[in-house]
């Protein structure tokens, strides 16, 4: 018995020895407060950033930050967040879900239109933070709504047009010929070239034009210059433009040529010429007559 007695007193010191171990709250920081709030971040596409391509990478990833020491002891730092029911939204529209966000998911957007867009995820989520052995309360939170927000983006995929309105395929009789053109948006560089050589920087400043249409308001971008001192002979032209995402456009080609001012002018009528030959047809006439009227009365 009293052997039997001893072990009991030592296993129940051991107990009491290793319990105070576990639940001493100076071994391992406690979270007591409530966590903060989940959330969910988006990576791509960017805010309020254009694009070029109608095909986007979506990612996004949720906030998960377990900083779990000796998983033995069942101390979380910060704790950590679980993610369910997640899903991921394209212009208010449901596109897929995911049980779970355990690490970054990607998917790609495809055949997106022109214009703004929106995305978003939604998911639930759970915050387990573990337990207060001291108090013997498990640190834990719902969260039945969790979303990124929605985050706008845009896509241009069409580049710049151009109407020129002064340069026509015809003759001119000057080496100095206006060269006037509409844009269809914003660029941010504009040039053309001439007979296909290098392209030549447009510097002539771009201006606004707002047309009126009832109700409608149209802004037509224009540039007003000059081309000097062209060489005579045939010419061809084509303006090239591009937008602040890189899409280049290009207009139609021109054809035209250019000669000499005297060239285009019609030459006076040569009345002198034509006198002069008149009074020599006459006067050969009639020494022709008189010799005719002589000879028959001979």
């Amino acid at each position: 018995m009293r052997t039997l007695s001893a072990t009991f007193v030592m296993v129940f010191i051991i107990t009491v020895v290793a319990g105070t171990f576990l639940i001493n709250p100076g071994l391992a920081p406690w979270i007591l407060d409530p966590p903060f709030p989940p959330e969910i971040y988006v990576l791509s596409p960017e805010v309020d950033k254009t694009y070029a391509v109608s095909s986007i990478v979506f990612t996004f990833d949720g906030q998960d930050s377990p900083a779990r020491t000796e998983p033995e002891l069942v101390h979380y730092q910060h704790g950590f967040f679980n993610f369910s029911t997640v899903q991921y939204w394209l212009d208010g529209v449901i596109i897929g879900w995911l049980a779970d966000l355990s690490q970054p998911f990607s998917a790609t957007l495809t055949g997106l239109s022109d214009g703004r867009h929106n995305v978003e995820v939604t998911a639930s989520a759970t915050w387990d933070g573990g337990y207060d052995y001291a108090s013997g309360v498990r640190l834990f939170a719902q969260y039945p709504y969790v979303s990124s927000g929605k985050i706008y983006f845009s896509v241009d995929t069409t580049p710049p047009s151009m109407s020129i309105l002064s340069l026509q395929n015809k003759t001119y009789d000057t080496v100095d010929i206006p060269l006037n053109f509409t844009l269809s948006e914003p660029v941010s560089w504009v040039g053309y070239s001439l007979n296909g050589k290098a392209n030549i920087t447009i510097t002539e400043r771009v201006s606004n034009v707002t047309d009126s249409y009832g109700q409608f308001d149209i802004v037509r971008f224009t540039v007003n210059m000059v081309l000097t001192e062209l060489s005579e002979g045939s010419h061809s032209l084509i303006i090239y433009a591009k937008d602040a995402v890189g899409n280049m456009g290009k207009s139609e080609i021109v054809q035209f040529t250019i000669v000499k001012e005297t060239e285009l002018k019609p030459q006076p009528f040569p009345h002198a010429i034509i006198a002069t030959a008149f009074v020599s047809v006459a006067a050969v006439s009639a020494g022709l007559l008189l010799f005719y009227f002589w000879k028959r009365n001979h």
